[in-house]
Formats: C-alpha cells, sequence, structure tokens
C-alpha cells in the first residue's frame, strides 16, 4: 500500500544519511523531480541529502570519472569528460528542467528509472559505491545489481548510493545505443546500449554485451553477452546474426505499448542498430 511521507530528515554528512535510512521504506533525495513527480509518493521518510558535501562532487581520476549520488543529471551532461554516450542517454528524453531536479542516486532508486540511461551505465559496467545502515562500505558493477526489491543481486533502496564510476573509453572500445519509441522525444517502448572491445591486432571482437530495456515486466535490464561475436569482425552480416539470435533469447511480455512478439523483433532491431553505431565509432 503506497502512503504519503510522515517525516523528513535532512541530513549533512553521510553518516546521518545513512542511519536515517535504516527505515526500509525511507528515500534518499537530492532533487527528486522523479522520485516525486506522482501524486502518491510510496516513502515514509524522505532522506535530504543535497547538503551532504561528499555526495556532490563530480571529479576526473586517472581511470575515469567519478560522480557523487547526489550529483545532479544536468551536472553530468556539463562535465566534459563524462563519455558522450551517457550524456546522450540523459538528453533525448528528460528535459533540462528534470535533469537540474535529479539526481544520479534517484535514477537508480524509482521505479520507472530512465531506461537509456539505465541501459548504458550497465553495459558499460558502472561501478557503484554503496553504504549500508551500519556503514560497510561496498563497490560492485550494476550488473550485479537489482532495482526492485525481492529479486536475488544488490538491493539499492536498503543504504546509500554515495558514488557511480564511469571508466575511461579507451581505443578500441565503443559505447552504442539505439531505441525504439512511439516519438523522436518519448520514451523507449524496447532500448539497447551495447559495449564492443575490439582486439586492435586483429580487428576482431574481444568481447561484447548489451543491456536490453524494454524486455522484462520488471525494470532492470536484460543483460546479454553477445558471445556470437567473440573473435569476429564486426561485419553487417555478424551484425545482424547477433540480432536475430538476441530475438530467440528475450522472453518480454505484453502490454498496452506493444505485445511479445512486437519486443521480441524490436529487441532484434535495437541491438543491431547499437551494434551498428558502435561499428561506426570504431
Amino acid at each position: 500500500m503506497h502512503t504519503n511521507p510522515q517525516a523528513y530528515v535532512r541530513a549533512f554528512t553521510m553518516e546521518e544519511a545513512v542511519r536515517a535510512l535504516e527505515n526500509a521504506s525511507a528515500f534518499p533525495l537530492s532533487g527528486g523531480a522523479l522520485a516525486l513527480g506522482m501524486l502518491d509518493v510510496p516513502y515514509e521518510v524522505i532522506v535530504d541529502v543535497q547538503n551532504v558535501p561528499d555526495l556532490n562532487k563530480i571529479i576526473k581520476t586517472p581511470e575515469g570519472v567519478s560522480i557523487g549520488g547526489a550529483v545532479k543529471l544536468q551536472a553530468v551532461v556539463d562535465f566534459p569528460d563524462v563519455p558522450v554516450a551517457f550524456k546522450r542517454a540523459i538528453t533525448r528524453t528528460l528535459p533540462e528542467n528534470i535533469r537540474n531536479n535529479t539526481s544520479v542516486m534517484e535514477t537508480l532508486l524509482v521505479d520507472r528509472p530512465p531506461m537509456e540511461w539505465t541501459a548504458v551505465l550497465t553495459a558499460y559496467d558502472t561501478t557503484v559505491t554503496f553504504m549500508t545502515p551500519d556503514e560497510e562500505q561496498s563497490q560492485f558493477s550494476l550488473t550485479e545489481t537489482t532495482l526492485v526489491a525481492g529479486e536475488p543481486g544488490h538491493n539499492l533502496r536498503y543504504g546509500l548510493i554515495t558514488n557511480v564510476f564511469i571508466p575511461d573509453v579507451p581505443e578500441g572500445v565503443a559505447i552504442g545505443s539505439a531505441f525504439i519509441s512511439r516519438t523522436p522525444a518519448s520514451d523507449p517502448i524496447v532500448n539497447a546500449a551495447v559495449t564492443v572491445y575490439m582486439d586492435t591486432a586483429t580487428n576482431t571482437v574481444h568481447a561484447a554485451m548489451a543491456a536490453v530495456g524494454g524486455v522484462k515486466s520488471l525494470p532492470p535490464m536484460d543483460m546479454l553477452s553477445l558471445g556470437e561475436l567473440y573473435r569476429q569482425p564486426l561485419t553487417p552480416q555478424n551484425i545482424a546474426q547477433v540480432a536475430e539470435a538476441v530475438t530467440h533469447v528475450v522472453k518480454p511480455m505484453s502490454n498496452y505499448l506493444g505485445s511479445a512478439a512486437y519486443r521480441k523483433a524490436m529487441a532484434g532491431v535495437v541491438v543491431r542498430r547499437a551494434l551498428e553505431d558502435a561499428a561506426a565509432q570504431l
């Protein structure tokens, strides 16, 4: 049963924030454009973390970009060292007023996360740093997480996302993405992000993986290893074969936006287009 918030806590340190998040119905907030954009807000306690200094930093490191959990999406877009694929995943469907009032942590906690942003984060094996209410800190890949309670894996709702780390995109690596939507600016019905790692000596694929959205009944991405491309050149024929294989792996459900059969077919289309996008970059 959903409820409106019964308490508000403003935290000024991470320790204060995680203590307040011991309540399973608490939600850490810095902005709230996505989390509070509904008539019935399903959180009993709002923990405001926008004044926690360490959560508001975005910095370039020798290995990549470190983003505090409370950093707003527009700051991610504005930061010069964030890879283009991540900026594109934020800006296509989220207008600037939403980006200015939505934190990185919020996008990973809401019931309906931004699909393209979630896909590219997952496909590129982005690392999350997480602090539990007993102040234990851990790091893990987004491919290991679960965004909805009740499924196996890390549940990001029971603690505080302190940091999201996006590694640099080195030479020979490309991140591609594609989507199918009702209009050019609307949320995807089905979407995909892929990461392709090339062996530059042989010009063949060393590894490739895809995160596909819109093919599960719950928000998390379907993470697929595109093993058919291993040690193969990234040719149109090989891309088409992998895309066809994807349609036999995903098991979507029907809803008002599209039947299961339609979603299966479109999963192949968006994976093919995303791989073509990556091939063009390489």
